[in-house]
């Protein structure tokens, strides 16, 4: 047995004991964090794929509206509650916004929105907020199901749509 420590298969952190920790396909395989597991366990194909592994990260930009304007304070509860999720490399806090830049293979826009939740931030939930974050969510669903599809398969049915005219 290899004195060597585990890396997170997910984000490559080195994982110090095991209290993350699956089996899939008969192997071990132990995580920095609770979020890192869930997302392993959403998509195991997309982290252990050597194609996935070497194209480094996907980078995503995203302008999350508030319903109000923060205070410094409350700006800097918010930092630190996004800067607690594995991916969140950037987040700049505006009078009305937050701009946060992720990596989409660490952490996802509903993780993020849920992490506001969960210190009462009031996101603006207009129609139309709910809706462009909706699409959102769904175009980065579909970006990582077509990172684990076979080659030549999609989960976008317009091409096949295309054919049948």
């Amino acid at each position: 047995m290899s004195n060597k420590p585990d890396k997170c298969p997910v984000c490559d952190m080195t994982v110090r004991g095991v209290e993350h920790t699956t089996q899939y396909h008969k192997m071990y395989f132990h995580f920095c964090s609770q979020q890192c597991l869930d997302n392993f366990n959403e998509r195991p194909d997309l982290y252990l794929k050597t194609s996935i592994k070497v194209s480094g990260e996907i980078s995503k930009h995203r302008l999350i509206r508030l319903s109000k304007p923060l205070n410094d304070e409350e700006a800097d509860v918010v930092k630190s509650v996004l800067f607690t999720l594995m991916g969140v490399n950037n987040v700049e806090i505006g009078l009305t916004d937050i701009k946060v830049t992720y990596d989409l293979k660490q952490v996802r826009e509903k993780q993020i929105e849920d992490a506001l939740s969960g210190i009462e931030l009031e996101i603006k939930n207009s129609w139309f907020e709910k809706m462009r974050r909706r699409m959102m969510q769904e175009h980065e669903e579909n970006e990582l199901d077509n990172l684990t599809a076979s080659p030549g398969s999609y989960h976008n049915n317009n091409n096949n749509n295309n054919n049948n005219k």
